[in-house]
């Protein structure tokens, strides 16, 4: 896999919330990885002025990866602000 092949489907301000996500991406069988997550984990004022945390999957899986990341977690009310998503 090159990495023209990987897309940012999503931006975060923490590492936590980022490995959440990918977490739950790999759950329903789509690999990610996470763009500035060595400098945002060792210099946390750092994350907003690289543009924050990126979820990055393969291009093929962006569109079911950010429906997945936009849906309301079992049980949580729908608009619950957790929705994080790059619609390009």
């Amino acid at each position: 896999m090159d990495a023209e092949d990987l897309v940012v489907v999503a931006t975060f301000g923490t590492v936590a919330e980022a490995e959440l996500a990918k977490e739950i991406l790999g759950n329903e069988g789509i690999s990610a990885f996470l763009g500035n997550e060595m400098a945002a984990g060792l210099m946390p004022y750092l994350a907003s002025g690289l543009g924050g945390i990126t979820l990055q999957v393969q291009r093929q899986h962006a569109p079911r990866a950010r429906g997945i990341l936009a849906a309301p977690p079992d049980g949580a009310p729908a608009g619950d602000g957790l929705d994080r998503t790059n619609g390009d």
